[in-house]
């Protein structure tokens, strides 16, 4: 039968497969191999109930600018000191990964909108001169990129299972791959969003250790981000390569332990695809693009 790992791999990179999918099966597999932190997947699944702001992952914590609504005037910012505009601009993504996924589908001008608890609301119009109804505007862009940190997180876990010799067969793993699935954990990737550096090893006959500063790992990630953008719009194998490339990059590139062994597979079978597709819009991004990565990872120490 299938690896269930590999078919998480490949829906990991499919935008035809939706999160909460993608979600279920990582569960059946945590389930079936004892993972011990798969209380991840379900609270994506689910949703982080009663989590407050502070406790929820970096990617699930948003600030966005107050406003209130004038039925004369439109949105009209809302001026508050320092520290409360802090706090009444920080938006909880509680909901589940579907509920997110739905919130997105909906979105017409790029924008969403938070409004208070009635309590907050009205102790806020209480102060003004003019009672305005205020709310918390952000934009959809930061679901948008939760949503793909939780897919990423989820592909580099079926990556590194698969480097651990853990496959399956259909729905069974051996008592040696569910020993070995231990030392490959969810949380380790918990707080991308606030991660400083990235480290690459490679372990061999001798350790070689790589460090991306932030400034580096966010201009690699908007080079990769970019090559997923118009490999996504393009048809045929080469384009599909692309994306899958490009896609496990970001997520080796993101996480605390990557693979330079699959880093390395990566960037070489993106090349080779810029090679076979010159002219055209994915050759265009991929001959732009591949040059500064090249660039910046070399920086880090990667050849």
């Amino acid at each position: 039968m299938a690896s269930l790992v590999r078919e998480i791999q490949s829906d990991a990179i499919r935008r035809d497969v939706s999160l909460s999918e993608l979600l279920r099966k990582a569960l059946v597999v945590s389930k079936k191999l004892e993972v011990a932190d798969s209380g991840w997947i379900e609270a994506e699944l689910n949703g982080y109930v009663n989590t407050a702001f502070d406790d929820l992952p970096a990617y699930r914590q948003v600030h966005g600018d107050l406003k209130v609504w004038n039925p004369m005037r439109g949105a009209m910012p809302l001026s508050m000191p320092g520290d409360w505009a802090d706090k009444l601009s920080a938006v909880p993504l509680n909901e589940s990964a579907a509920e997110l996924e739905g919130m997105i589908s909906n979105v017409k001008d790029g924008s969403m909108r938070s409004f208070f608890p009635a309590a907050i609301r009205d102790g806020l119009m209480s102060k003004m001169s003019i009672p305005l109804e205020p709310y918390v505007v952000f934009s959809s862009t930061r679901i948008v990129g939760a949503l793909d940190i939780i897919r990423n997180k989820v592909l580099t876990w079926a990556i590194e299972l698969e480097a651990a010799g853990v496959l399956g067969d259909g729905l069974s793993f051996s008592r040696e791959e569910i020993q070995a699935a231990q030392s490959v954990s969810y949380t380790t990737v918990n707080n991308i969003g606030t991660m400083n550096n990235s480290q690459l090893q490679q372990h061999s006959s001798g350790t070689q250790s790589m460090s991306l500063s932030e400034g580096a790992l966010e201009e690699v990630m908007q080079q990769l981000q970019k090559i997923v953008d118009v490999a996504d719009q393009s048809a045929g194998g080469p384009a599909r390569q692309a994306l899958a490339d490009a896609q496990t990059l970001m997520a080796q590139l993101q996480s605390p332990t990557p693979k330079t062994s699959v880093v390395r597979e990566s960037m070489d079978s993106l090349r080779k695809v810029g090679e076979g597709a010159i002219g055209g819009a994915l050759g265009n991004a991929l001959s732009s693009a591949f040059p500064v990565l090249l660039k910046l990872l070399a920086t880090a120490g990667f050849n």
